[in-house]
This record gives C-alpha cells, sequence and structure tokens, in this order.
C-alpha cells in the first residue's frame, strides 16, 4: 500500500509539471520497466527465487501453486475443512494454520525430517516410500475437502497415480475440490510430461468433474505454469460467499 502512495503522489507531481505528451510517455516506460519489479517485490518472487522456498514477501510460507491460484484459494474460509496433500512442503505449513486438519505425504525423507518439527499437532505427516504402498491406515476411511496433488517425489507415485487414488478410495468429500499443481506438464521435457498433463485431465473430466484452470507465474520459476482446480457443483470454493479478496501489496 505504501508503494501505491508513493508512486502516486510521484505521478501527480510529474503531471503537473510536464507537458502531457511527456508525462503519457514516462508514464508508459515506468509501467513496462517496473511493474515486473513490484509485482516480485510484493508477491515474494524476489524472496523466493533467493531462498529456493516458496514464501511470501515478508519470508511466510506459502504453497508453490501459480500466483493466481493460490490469490483465489488465499482469500476462502477453511475452518473445519480437511486437506490431504500428495508432496508436502510450504503448502503443508500453510494450510495447517487455516483448517481443522491436514495428512500430508511425503517420499523425500530429508525434507521429510526437516518438516517434522515444523507442523503442528493438526498435521499427519507420513513418509510414503513406494508407489504400491498400502495407505490405507493412512486414510481411514475419511474423506477431504481439499485434495492436493503434486506428486510425492521419491516414490515414484505421480500425479496421474495419486489421482487414480482419489477414486480407488473415495477420498473426496462432497462439495471438496482437487488442487492439481503444475497441470501443464513439464516445460524441460514436453513429450511425454505433456502427454501425461492431458491424461489426467481426462481422467477427471471422464469422471464428471469440472475444471478451472490458473495460468501464472509461480514462486522462484521462470516459466509461465499452471494451477488447475477439480470439482463438482456444488463446491465450497465457488460459492462467492466471502467478499473479494483484498492485496497484500
Amino acid at each position: 500500500m505504501a508503494d501505491w502512495t508513493i508512486s502516486t503522489k510521484l505521478a501527480d507531481r510529474l503531471r503537473s509539471i510536464l507537458p502531457l505528451s511527456a508525462y503519457i510517455f514516462i508514464r508508459n516506460l515506468a509501467a513496462a520497466l517496473l511493474t515486473p519489479i513490484l509485482f516480485s517485490k510484493r508477491s515474494g518472487h524476489f524472496r523466493s527465487s533467493l531462498r529456493a522456498r516458496s514464501v511470501d514477501r515478508n519470508g511466510n510460507p506459502i504453497p508453490w501453486y501459480t500466483y493466481p491460484a493460490f490469490d483465489f484459494l488465499a482469500g476462502k474460509d477453511y475452518a473445519g475443512k480437511r486437506v490431504l496433500e500428495f508432496g508436502a512442503g510450504h503448502s503443508t505449513l500453510w494450510w495447517m494454520q487455516r483448517v481443522a486438519e491436514v495428512v500430508a505425504l511425503d517420499g523425500h525423507e530429508p525434507w521429510f525430517r526437516h518438516l517434522q518439527p515444523r507442523v503442528s499437532k493438526n498435521v499427519t505427516l507420513h513418509l510414503m516410500r513406494s508407489p504400491t504402498e498400502n495407505l490405507k491406515p493412512v486414510y481411514q476411511g475419511r474423506q477431504f475437502d481439499v485434495i492436493v496433488i503434486d506428486g510425492v517425489d521419491g516414490t515414484g507415485c505421480d500425479r496421474g497415480q495419486a489421482a487414480q487414488l482419489i477414486v480407488d478410495y473415495n477420498l473426496l468429500a462432497p462439495g471438496g475440490a482437487v488442487v492439481f499443481d503444475d497441470s501443464e506438464g513439464s516445460f524441460e521435457s514436453p513429450g511425454n510430461e505433456w502427454q501425461k498433463a492431458g491424461q489426467n485431465v481426462a481422467f477427471f473430466r471422464e469422471r464428471g468433474f469440472s475444471r478451472v484452470d490458473f495460468f501464472g507465474y509461480a514462486p522462484a520459476q521462470l516459466q509461465w505454469r499452471c494451477t488447475s482446480i477439480f470439482f463438482k457443483q456444488p463446491c465450497f470454493l465457488f460459492e462467492g460467499k466471502e467478499v473479494p479478496r483484498k492485496s497484500d501489496a
């Protein structure tokens, strides 16, 4: 907010002393050059890039989703909700402050050990060691209001297998949603991974899910990414009961 106030005062000052054509040129040039810098600062992208971690402008953990998806999700009410994550991380630390319970699966043991002392009592971390592991004891017949698919590194459990587990175990609660990160596929190896991404999209569509795609930049990322939300109506994320979320800038 302070940045906006300063820039507005400066613009008013320039407009009062410069010819209109000169003011418009400077304003347009400033918009072209300064917008990426201000976005990086206000969103936390700059800080995330330096730390190689997903954080906001103040260094607090945020999910590694695209910024449009994060802004959408951050404005919702999660009181009493349960979250299941295929892939634990800073998103776990963010979700645990907003929901009743988080169950997070991860296959990278050093990262799992790093997270353990940082999570609160409403978080269950599970170290998943193989894609064929029996997860029934972890789910315990429960359903979840939000299920995040980000793959489980180190186990061979990819996004497609996670999607299959959701259906096989009937894990999504009525009115819930699946947050599917990196739904665009992999920019590094487009052939096989893009094909997999298309298969995953078709998987949910064939089962009656609607989809909203949030394209944009993600923390510490150079490339354009996509986070998709799959849901069936009614879905609590799309009820529209909350007022529009104000920017944290």
